[in-house]
């Protein structure tokens, strides 16, 4: 059995987990929900044709893992379908992501099932079993973020990992994977190296054309690595606020603020439950999906509940921003990056920024759509490529 050489490059989120793959010359980019739900038997499937099964895995990844690296192994639904089984999440509030079992699981799960799907479109059959060498780099926040916990984790997911992936009830396959070379870093620092490297697809807008409209200016990525930048990371569970100057990070004026879009979920979510007497159960995560289901029949109230709770963390992390401006940078910023999945979601925010850039003679780069999530992972992959893991 020959052994696939892979690269992987996952950016674990309270909210989501994005990984990038690559193998040879494809590169295929995912995301998934944080949750996982462990598993006491295999759970039914819909009987539907291989083809189908294979090109839905990852909305139906069901897979047993034994690892060193996790606290139990077992069987495990991963992503999208955890959800129906209950699945958890990160507490914000508690869990540190370089402890959490499903800072291994998810990426895990994620990688093993590119690597099947990939099989399939090479052969058309499902093998029996898959090795994989890879060569993987995360992220883990800066709240939690020292040397020592940084190389902790690398040598904890070191190693081998044999995965059993369930495709539909009667087919299975065993991938094992060697994690040769890890590296982990803190979050914040791979967006710079993003913002450094974009080139916009042809046809694409550059994610900083609103930047140079506003600004009356022509920058490029190669130009903000000229400039003193602090890079605001807006996540589910933390902020992480990066200072980066020259093109270099400065750890020691980098810092990380519990704080995001996941706390207004949760406090949404309690209100939701109060407020409108909701025996059923549910999670952040089932929550947010009545957020963002325009047709679900309880849209409108909890998408109410959000709002109400988005404005209270927008001041906090408005707060969180201009505080580490004034009191750790001595105004002395550039630049104010916001990037990261809450940027779609802080309406007023931007606007707040933008004004209150203007008085200090800074500029503010605001990046939404797809990109705001994805940042992290595109640098990681840049840095797996180019700085840590280059042929």
């Amino acid at each position: 059995m020959d052994v696939i050489q892979m690269k992987a490059s996952a950016d674990v989120g309270n909210s989501s987990t994005k990984v990038i793959t690559v193998e040879g010359v494809t590169k295929k980019a995912r995301k998934q929900p944080s949750v996982i739900s462990y598993l006491p038997v295999v759970p039914q499937f819909e009987d539907e044709e291989v083809e189908t099964l294979v090109a839905n895995l990852h909305k139906n990844m069901v897979v047993h893992v034994t690892s060193k690296s996790i606290s139990q192994n077992g069987l495990f639904a991963v992503g999208d379908i955890a959800n129906n089984f209950g699945g958890d999440g990160f507490n914000i509030k508690r869990h540190k992501k370089a402890e959490h079992d499903m800072t291994i699981i998810q990426p895990l799960a994620m990688i093993a099932t590119t690597a099947v799907q990939n099989a399939y479109t090479q052969t058309n059959e499902v093998p029996e079993s898959i090795s994989i060498e890879l060569e993987y780099v995360t992220a883990i926040p800066v709240v939690d973020y020292s040397k020592a916990n940084a190389k902790a984790l690398e040598e904890r997911i070191t190693g081998n990992h044999i995965l059993v992936l369930y495709v539909g009830e009667e087919l299975k396959v065993q991938v094992t994977i060697n994690i040769v070379a890890a590296k982990v870093v803190q979050e914040g620092i791979p967006a710079f190296y993003a913002i450094a490297e974009h080139s916009p697809a042809k046809g694409k807008p550059s994610m900083f054309e609103k930047y140079n409209e506003l600004y009356e200016v022509k920058f490029t990525g190669s130009d903000f690595t000229k400039r003193k930048i602090l890079f605001v990371d807006i996540g589910d569970g933390t902020t992480e606020l990066i200072t980066v100057v020259d093109g270099k990070p400065v750890v020691t004026k980098s810092e990380g603020a519990r704080c995001g879009v996941g706390h207004a979920s949760e406090k949404a979510l309690k209100a939701f439950k109060d407020k409108y007497k909701f025996n059923v159960e549910l999670t952040r995560s089932t929550f947010m999906e009545k957020v963002l289901n325009e047709n679900d029949k309880w849209h409108k109230e909890a998408d109410n509940e959000l709002k109400l709770a988005i404005h209270e963390q927008e001041n906090k992390v408005f707060d969180a921003v201009t505080e580490v401006i004034e009191n750790t940078l001595l105004n002395d910023v550039d630049d104010i990056v916001v990037f990261g999945g809450a940027t779609n979601v802080f309406a007023n925010l931007e606007k707040r920024l933008v004004d209150y850039a203007d008085q200090y003679k800074m500029r503010v780069l605001w990046i939404d759509g797809k990109e705001a999530s994805l940042l992290n992972a595109i640098g990681l992959d840049e840095l797996n490529n180019k700085v840590f893991f280059k042929k």
